[in-house]
């Protein structure tokens, strides 16, 4: 019946996923500054890293994360990976024949407004009904930029960050730490810090493929005390057993739990 048809079609393109998510992986696309990656390290190694600089003497850290980073990627900010384009349309983005059915719910109005107030770019038609535009706007969204909970986009939007960072700052005595689209870039001296930050966001911003904005926050300087980074408070000269760094959880963190 349908639902057997629609269930292969299902397992086919999870199949297809995997299978090209494979190969890029196998091609060394990865962003080897991110250490959400397999292998990296996850927080501790992150950790680790963020003090091994500090004691290098890389002071300056400028830490902005990407505005909606899944939705703002499209198909042509992977022009430079060899992949065919019919591939990553269909394959790792959703095909323009893929249904998407949206499910009624018992407040449209209310979700209506969330999503007119999430993404106030997007068109809405005011002269249908609430669950009509609903649906519709839905549909745009799901078919924005990569797909959330794809088995690929994880590893496509670490690919393109690292490559941006890589052509971008190639020249620059910097580190570069990511957190999947938190970026963690330092220097040793705060006018690189603001070059670096410069040269990024126009770089980002002007991509020909479309805008990536970052929600970019101020410069810090590790030296005048605490440095906050992914959460953890990051205070220079207050360690113990060794470690010149002392790490705690930041407030969030703590009222997270």
């Amino acid at each position: 019946g349908v639902e057997n048809r629609l269930e292969k079609t299902f397992l086919l393109r999870k199949a297809q996923q995997i299978l090209l998510r494979d190969v890029l992986i196998v091609m060394g696309i990865d962003n080897e500054h991110d250490f959400t990656r397999k292998g990296a390290g996850g927080e501790v190694a992150f950790r680790d890293e963020v003090i091994k600089s500090l004691g290098d003497g890389y002071k300056w850290w400028w830490t902005p994360d990407i505005t909606d980073c899944f939705p703002s990627l499209k198909p042509g900010h992977f022009r430079w990976l060899p992949i065919d384009r019919i591939i990553m349309r269909n394959v790792a983005y959703l095909p323009e024949c893929a249904a998407i059915e949206v499910a009624k719910p018992k407040d449209p109005e209310a979700l209506l407004q969330y999503l007119k107030d999430k993404h106030p770019d997007l068109p809405v038609d005011e002269a249908s009904s609430p669950y009509e535009q609903l649906a519709h706007l839905t549909q745009l969204v799901v078919r924005r930029g990569l797909p959330q909970g794809s088995c690929l986009s994880v590893l496509l939007a670490r690919a393109f960050i690292g490559r941006e960072l890589r052509e971008g700052l190639k020249e620059m005595d910097v580190r570069c730490y990511c957190w999947i689209d938190n970026l963690h870039i330092c220097t040793s001296k705060q006018d690189l810090a603001s070059q670096a930050g410069a040269v990024m966001t126009k770089r980002l911003l002007g991509h020909h493929a479309g805008p990536i904005r970052l929600h970019s926050n101020k410069i810090q300087n590790a030296a005048h005390g605490m440095l906050r980074i992914l959460g953890y408070d990051f205070i220079q000269g207050k360690g113990f057993a060794g470690t010149p760094v002392h790490v705690k959880p930041g407030y969030e963190r703590v009222r997270r739990k």
